[in-house]
């Protein structure tokens, strides 16, 4: 996992915080963070203030995050959620944010939204290519790349050279 936002908690540890409480202290501010996002995001998508205080208590009341959070331990996923509004509104507006956040949160979760991402291009082909809205995204695209090279490249030679031993998590023989 990328550990980006793990300084959070590891600063707070240099400062004599115990685990437990630095840990905590991640989560609470990830949850005020998705708040933040989704209100934020959805406030830019509709001028209903309404929809935006529904979307955002759908949104931060999902099952999901509650069983990433406090059944799981998921706390790259739960970074995640955090980021996952901005993509969806990166189609409105800038795609670097929401997309930098997931890469350096979870990478699964960073593969998923890249599926979806690009169905969803496909889906609007016709709008991407008015207004030259393509171009955008490709210039989006590449400063996302770019401003996450120093863990892409790291992790993807890792992924694709070296020898992960799969067969040592066989535990079924």
């Amino acid at each position: 996992y990328p550990y980006l936002f793990l300084y959070i908690p590891a600063f707070l540890r240099l400062l004599g915080v115990s685990l437990a409480l630095s840990y905590k202290t991640l989560i609470f501010l990830a949850n005020i963070a998705t708040v933040a996002v989704i209100y934020k995001v959805l406030k830019s998508m509709t001028p209903s203030r309404y929809a935006c205080i529904l979307g955002t208590a759908l949104y931060i009341l999902l099952p999901y995050r509650f069983t990433n959070i406090y059944a799981r331990g998921a706390l790259g996923e739960t970074l995640a959620l955090t980021f996952l509004p901005l993509i969806i509104g990166g189609f409105y507006h800038v795609l670097v944010i929401g997309f930098t956040g997931v890469i350096e949160s979870h990478v699964l979760s960073t593969a998923t939204m890249a599926v979806i991402f690009s169905l969803c291009c496909l889906l609007f082909i016709r709008d991407l290519l008015q207004d030259k809205r393509w171009l955008e995204m490709v210039k989006a695209a590449a400063l996302t790349v770019l401003l996450n090279l120093w863990f892409l490249v790291p992790f993807l030679y890792f992924f694709l050279k070296e020898n992960l031993y799969q067969k040592a998590l066989d535990w079924s023989g």
